[in-house]
């Protein structure tokens, strides 16, 4: 039944208050299954437990005449908040070749920001900007801000086209290792490059490391020609390449879908 109520929760077909009633429909019998799970006592003993537990019991006349049972862990979270919280980092190749895509960015970003926030989302951006000559390439990694404003024209119109080395690899595995995410955040990074990603000391396996100890997912905009480059990390990391030579109301249009599509994924992966 529950999964039933979360998958109708998303289907499209109601409105806010009803979906809010679903919600609260979800928490009630959330709640009932916790309080099962913390009541449930046997012979003074917690049957669920967030421990693995072992009983033994006496079924014959003999001493030796034992049976053990085996209690698996049960750490359950079944509360539901529909207000997802994303952190969502651009990764932007500053070197000089970039300059329409850093500009298709700037001017298309709004609609994934409103987008996202109309799903109740609660919206981090951040920017890592690598291949600038002012850092010989390496990895400038930038914080998280929730003020879309501020992002959009401050931190954005940091980007530069005066660079050459483009770490793309190094980007992904710094920013992941380096930049502070919020508690119990979504991790999505969008990664722009149009060259070979492999031009410093990390290679594909070592972002996808960084990547999945952090739990985040990459997008990679880049040239098709080096999609089989990301692929590890895409792959590994339940992302995709997108084709850099898309309009970027399209790019972005995509990425937007596919992160809302995995919020709602997760939402009754609870359930399930």
């Amino acid at each position: 039944k529950m999964r039933e109520l979360a998958v109708h929760y998303y289907d499209g077909s109601l409105s806010d208050d009803q979906k809010d009633a679903i919600k609260d429909h979800l928490n009630a019998m959330g709640l009932e299954v916790q309080q099962i799970l913390d009541d449930g006592i046997f012979n003074g003993h917690e049957i669920f437990d967030k421990d693995e537990q072992t009983f033994t019991y006496h079924v014959g006349s003999d001493s030796n005449d034992q049976l053990n049972v085996n209690m698996p862990a049960v750490d359950l979270d079944l509360s539901f908040e529909t207000e997802a919280i994303v952190d969502l980092v651009v990764l932007m190749d500053n070197s000089g070749s970039l300059g329409d895509e850093q500009e298709g960015l700037k001017n298309n970003i709004q609609n994934l920001i409103d987008e996202l926030e109309d799903e109740n989302v609660d919206l981090a951006l951040g920017l890592t900007r690598f291949g600038a000559a002012a850092s010989s390439g390496n990895p400038i990694v930038g914080s998280l801000t929730t003020d879309s404003d501020y992002f959009i024209n401050t931190v954005l119109d940091t980007n530069t086209t005066d660079g050459s080395t483009e770490p793309a690899y190094d980007a992904i595995s710094e920013t992941a290792e380096q930049m502070t995410f919020r508690e119990n955040s979504d991790k999505f990074f969008m990664i722009v490059a149009d060259e070979n990603p492999d031009q410093g000391s990390d290679d594909a396996l070592d972002a996808l490391e960084a990547m999945q100890d952090i739990d985040a997912t990459l997008y990679a905009v880049t040239e098709p020609g080096w999609y089989d480059e990301y692929e590890p990390i895409t792959d590994g990391t339940d992302g995709q390449a997108i084709n850099i030579n898309d309009d970027f109301s399209s790019v972005l249009s995509d990425i937007t879908d596919s992160i809302i599509t995995e919020l709602n994924i997760n939402f009754i992966d609870k359930v399930d």
